[in-house]
Formats: C-alpha cells, structure tokens, sequence
C-alpha cells in the first residue's frame, strides 16, 4: 500500500541513493524471475496442448477404427445376404443409426447441422428434432438420442458467439473498417442495429432511449462484448482490447437526422481517445525500469487523491482501489498518448485521424422528396393560385358543410388535408383495382402499397395515376377520392412527383453524382422546356439520360422554383470537406454501402435480441473452432438472465421518466398558481391617464414601471377585462399569441 508524503522519514543523499540501487537490483532480479516464470509457463502450455492434440488424435483414431470396424461388419453382412439370396433379410443393411449425442454430449457435427437449418434453412428451433426425425425416417436411418429446445437455443448462441470471435479476427487483419447503424420504435422500446463494412452484422440492442450519448454507449458495449468473447480465442494475443476496434474504424454510415451527426462527433473524441490511450500505453511499456517506478508512483498517488486523501484510501475496498488506479492509469496514458500525438507530422496524423460520416443515399431521396412535395403545398398559396381541393372523410364534410362558422368547422379545415400524396393514399386503398383493370385492360395492375411506408411508393403511385387517370376516374367509387384525381390543381402535383435518382447511387464514388444531381435540377429549373416541349428527349431531361421509368408518365407544369434541399442533405459531399479532401487510399478504406438498407430491415419480433443476434451474425459469417470454452460461456450468460436485466433497465428507465415527468407537472402548476396569486394581487390602471403617470416615474424610484409590472397589467386585463369577462389575445401574422393591442 502506498503511503502519503507525510508518512515517510526524512532521507540523507547517501541513504537515498543505496535505496534506489536496492530498488534497482530487486526490479532486475523481480524482471528475471518474471521473464523464467514465463518460460516455464510456455512449456506447461505447449506440454498440455501436445497432451490435448495426442489425446484427440488416439480419439480420431479409436472412432475411425470404429467406424472401418462397423462397415466391415456391413459388408460382410451384405455379402453373406448376397450369397444366401435373403432379399427379406436386406433390411438389416440399413440398421445403422444416427447418434445424436456421444455419451450425453451433443458432438460439433450436430450442433453445426442444427445451426444450419435454423440460420440458414429457417427451421424454427422447436421443430428442429422433428425436422431431423423425418428425414431420418425417409433415409430409413433410425435417430438415438434426442436435443431438448434449451439445448438447440445454446447451440444457436454458441453459433453467434463463435462467429463474434471471427468477426474480431477479420477485424485484426481489415485495411480499414466503417460502420452503420439505425434505431427504431418497437412498443414503445428504443432498438439500434449495427453493422460493421458490409460484412458483419454485429447485433441489435434495447436502448434506454435514442439520445446520442447512449447510442455511443451501446456501440461501446456491443464492441467489449465482443473482444470478451474473442479473450477465449486461441488467435487473441495480449495486450488486444475494445479499443482495437475503435482505432480502425475509418467511416460512419447513418441516417440525416441531428442525432446521429452529433453520435459522429461523439464517436470521432472516442476514436481519438481510445488511440492516444493505446499510443501512451505503449509509451509505457517501453520506458526503464527507473522511469516505470516514478509513473506508478505519480498514478498512485492520483489514485489517492482522486479517492480523497489517504484516509478515505484506507477505508474504501480493494475493487474500489482498482477502479480508482484504472483511471489514473488511463488519464495519464492518454495525456502521454496525447504529447506523442502531436510529435507527429500532419499527413500521420490526418491517416490516424481519418473518420468519414456518410448519409444514407435512401434518405437524401426521400428528404428531397418530401421536401419538394412541402414547398409545392406552399406554392400555391405563395402565388395566389388555388391550390388542391381538401380531402374530407365523411365527419368532417359535414362539419365543414352543415355548421360553417363554427369552431368544429374550422377544426375540420384545419386537420383535412388534400394534394397528390392525400390522394394516392386515399386511392391506394382500393385492393380490387387489380381485378377491375384486368378486367378492362386484360393484364392486372398492382397499385403502389401507399397504406404502408412503402419507400417510392407515393411516387409510383402518382406516376400511375396520371399515365391511367380516365380508367382510374371510371373505377374510382369514392367520391373525394375521385373529385381528388379530377381537380386540375391535384392533378398538376401528379405531374411533378416521379421517381428520382435511386438507380444511379450503386456506383463507386457518390460525390460526382450528387453535384451532378443539383446541377440538374438547376438545369430543369431554368430551362423548363426540357420536360415540358414537345421534342423534349429523356437524354436531356432525366438524370442518367437513360429511358424514362414510366415514359407515359413524364407530364410537369412550369410552377418550379430553386428548392434547396439538396444542398442540405448533401453536406458531406461539400468542396473542402472529409469526402472531398480524403485520398484515394482512404476513400477505399473507408468503403460504405450507399443506402442503409442493412440496419433498415433486421428488427423481428417473436425472439429475444440475444438469439436473433446469434442468428443473424452466425447467417453472414464465419464460425471458428474453439467449442469447447464457448459451450462453458455461453451456458454462462444464458443462465445468468441478461434480458431480465435489460427489461428491469428499460422499466425503470420509463419509471424515472414517469417520475420527473410527475415532478415538472408539479413544478408547472405550482408556476402557473404564482402567476395566479400574482395577477389576482395586481392592482391594475383603469385609465390610460394612470398609466401615464406610471410612465413618469424615473428608474429606479418607487412604482417605477417596469417590463414585468406592464406584463402583469396585461395579464390582469386579459383575464378580467373591464366587465369581467377574458379578451382575446390577438394573434400575428406569423401565428404567434401576441399581448395585447
């Protein structure tokens, strides 16, 4: 135990420095004994693993010596059946059977089968026996033994846990690795996906909630679950962790939303972190034994302090010591790590650095889209147009015919709504349209499935509906549906919404392509003519310049003006910026999918998050070979009720929410009651010539008045008016509730 400076008796030079050569000599022969212990433990181990391979090899040869053994007997058998002319008696021949356990114990050659036809064949897990049962029976090959549903549910497990050991060894050897994400709503619980390059799937995790600080938390814990399992690898080296991962990460790939920008900047001081960390460590580990001394002495001593001086040392536990000691250690080797850093060069240091946020492809069309079809609802009212006709559902037309005026009319108004995406909605409904169009057509129709968040569906949908309008007015039944397709204002939206660039992003590099997509549409803006002439041509007029997607269906009106929202969506395509200024070398390492469509599609219901990550991760990678610990581990964390743990987290994550949102009600009203109390104590103006008088008092004199005097004022009139009745408080231009006249 390490002891504060008060505690240690003053020292003479010459007492001082036989000390240090004591010290000295006692740190070589510690080293030396270090360095024998070693040795010898390296010879234990490579005596047991030679032990463990002779032993499997006897083992080998004992089952293959068997099995020459059994078909010997076979044969002899058929040939004896053969010579005796005994058809009745080849039953025998199939008499084999197939084990599925070797003296209790499921072997590796069942588990992998059974793991293939879960993850791979879709098999569920409880019919797996059965599965296994039936085909044995039609190969005439009776089934021993029996696998309980517990145990096919390890096996599955011990399938993803063996494949997280892969994932991590792939990592080791990849020249750069990004990573995607995506979270989503599922009963009111927070799950985010992960993906690694486009190789791994590594899982998806309950969240607390979708803040960007606990989705950096959940990437952290998803990564040291990994390097845990990888501990039990026989390819893990010392000195290997977490942070490994961390400082190969070259590339992020996410939706556009501010949460996920801010998870990037979040990301990007770890990744730096977790590099000057492992750069002072390994500082550390190269310094004498002299320098070695003075820096666990400086960390001890941090560790004290931090604690709160010796006293509060001595009474803490040894875990709380540690944990203290950790921090210090990790404090001083990242600024270690820091100062190394920086005696770097800039083209090091850029490489080192070198962390590429992309946004997914998918959602700069859809934010386009919707962006375009936001201003377009604007443009009418903007230029004075009359703009679509509302869709109302029968309610609210009656609300909105038969008591005009009133409250519940203007609700109505306010709440209905109408245009192209209104009406393709309203019309995707009709699941009978096929019919009626094979009918008078002669083939079948599929309608765009707009009921569901189907991605381009509104587009496709308004594309049909203008290239068939005449046969779609004739099916229609629903009066605003059809008065929807008829308004010429609607009509025109039809014409304006098509299906943009998806087809184009598969390429290599995207950058060239999004300017190329803004000089396009600044292109069509000021020279409408390219849609809308007669010998208007798809080579100049779509992106590609390949055929149009529905070449019937390219109508549009010259009510374009400069929408901006692909230049926001793009920013990470901005001359100057990380894209931009990257290297080739680093574009190819920094490789990324151009949509997010990975993380997009992996939530499931009906299975933990635990299986289904074991699953999908033992469905796109490899499997290592170290059975033997990952039975032990995995039987470890399926008993030790890790999603209790996390469903116990989530609940009383929502009962704190619950709680605090109890304590604002509170705090709220309990406001709303000053400010009550307040008005009813005002003693207000009756006259403008009162308020004149107030006006003239100097600042700072008694009854001087005040912003929040003439607020109170307002509030008083406002409540009781001058016959004790509230006014109306007026409102601005804008909408916003102003205070008075």
């Amino acid at each position: 135990m390490l002891l504060g400076w008060e505690s240690l008796a003053p020292l003479d030079l010459t007492e001082l420095s036989q000390a240090c050569k004591r010290a000295e000599n006692y740190q070589q022969h510690l080293y030396g004994l270090q360095k024998k212990l070693k040795r010898n433990q390296k010879r234990v181990e490579t005596q047991a693993e030679d032990l463990g391979k002779k032993a499997t090899y006897i083992g080998d040869l004992e089952d293959e010596i068997a099995h020459l053994m059994k078909e010997s007997e076979v044969m002899m058998s058929k040939m004896t059946l053969q010579a005796e002319g005994r058809v009745e008696d080849r039953k025998q021949l199939h008499s084999l059977k197939a084990k599925l356990k070797n003296h209790g114990i499921i072997p590796d050659d069942t588990r992998s089968l059974i793991n293939d036809l879960i993850a791979k064949d879709g098999v569920n897990p409880e019919r797996v026996l059965s599965v296994l049962n039936r085909m044995a029976d039609h190969l005439r090959v009776p089934v021993e033994g029996s696998v309980s549903d517990q145990s096919t549910k390890r096996i599955v497990l011990e399938g993803g846990a063996a494949a997280k050991m892969q994932v991590v060894q792939c990592i080791k050897n990849a020249k750069g690795l990004t990573i995607s994400g995506d979270g989503t709503t599922h009963k009111n619980n927070n799950l985010e996906s992960h993906h690694a390059t486009t190789q791994f799937f590594l899982g998806i995790q309950m969240a607390v909630n979708h803040t960007s600080e606990t989705q950096l938390e959940g990437w952290v814990d998803l990564v040291d679950d990994l390097y845990s399992i990888y501990k039990h690898s026989s390819h893990c080296q010392s000195g290997e962790d977490a942070r490994d991962f961390w400082i190969a990460v070259t590339g992020m790939h996410t939706d556009h939303a501010e949460d996920q920008k801010k998870l990037f900047q979040l990301l990007q001081t770890w990744k730096q972190r977790c590099e000057c960390e492992k750069r002072g460590e390994e500082t550390i580990l190269k310094s004498t034994p002299h320098e070695l001394l003075d820096i666990l002495f400086k960390v001890s001593q941090e560790a004290i302090i931090n604690a709160g001086g010796m006293a509060s040392w001595e009474n803490i536990s040894q875990n709380e010591r540690k944990t203290h000691h950790d921090e210090a250690f990790r404090r001083f080797a990242f600024e270690l790590g820091e100062a190394e850093f920086a005696k770097l060069d800039d083209s090091q240091k850029k490489n080192i650095d070198l962390l590429i946020w992309a946004g997914c492809c998918m959602y700069k069309e859809m934010n386009a889209f919707k962006g375009g079809c936001t201003h377009m609802s604007r443009w009418w009212e903007e230029n004075g147009v009359s703009g679509p006709i509302k869709m109302y559902n029968r309610d609210n037309a009656a609300a909105a015919d038969l008591a005009a005026g009133t409250a519940a009319a203007k609700r109505a108004e306010d709440r209905t709504q109408g245009g192209a995406i209104k009406v393709s909605s309203l019309a995707g409904a009709q699941d009978t349209l096929r019919y009626f169009w094979d009918l008078e057509m002669g083939f079948t129709l599929c309608f765009p499935n707009t009921s569901n968040t189907r991605f381009q569906s509104h587009a496709e949908a308004c594309a049909i509906i203008i290239t068939y309008l005449d046969l779609i007015l004739q099916f229609l039944s629903y009066c605003n549906v059809k008065h929807g397709c008829e308004d010429n204002a609607t009509q025109h939206e039809f014409a304006a919404i098509g299906v943009p660039y998806m087809r184009e992003i598969c390429g290599p590099l995207r950058s060239p392509l999004h300017e190329k997509v803004k000089s396009h549409l600044h292109k069509i803006i000021a020279d409408s003519d390219l849609l809308l002439s007669q010998d208007m041509s798809y080579e100049t007029g779509s992106l590609d310049g390949k055929l149009w997607e529905m070449p019937e269906a390219i109508y549009a009106l010259p009510h374009l003006s400069p929408l901006l929202t692909w230049e926001r969506f793009t920013s990470e395509f901005l001359a100057g910026g990380a894209i931009d200024t990257a290297t080739s070398e680093q574009i190819e390492s920094a490789w990324m999918e151009s949509t997010n469509d990975l993380n997009e599609a992996h939530i499931r219901p009906n299975m933990s998050l635990n299986y289904f990550n074991a699953l999908q991760i033992y469905l796109k990678s490899l499997t290592s070979e170290e059975h033997t610990a990952l039975q032990k581990l995995v039987c470890d964390q399926d008993s030790s009720g890790n999603n209790h743990a996390i469903k116990h987290t989530m609940a009383q994550h929502m009962k704190d929410v619950a709680s605090q949102n109890a304590d604002k009600d509170c705090t709220r009203a309990a406001r709303i009651a000053r400010a009550e109390e307040a008005i009813d104590g005002c003693d207000p103006y009756w006259t403008s010539q009162a308020l004149e008088e107030a006006y003239k008092i100097q600042r700072g004199a008694n009854g001087y008045l005040t912003v929040a005097a003439l607020d109170l004022q307002l509030d008083w009139h406002i409540k009781n008016g001058k016959n004790g009745s509230g006014l109306e408080i007026p409102k601005a231009k804008s909408g916003a509730k102003g205070r008075g006249d």
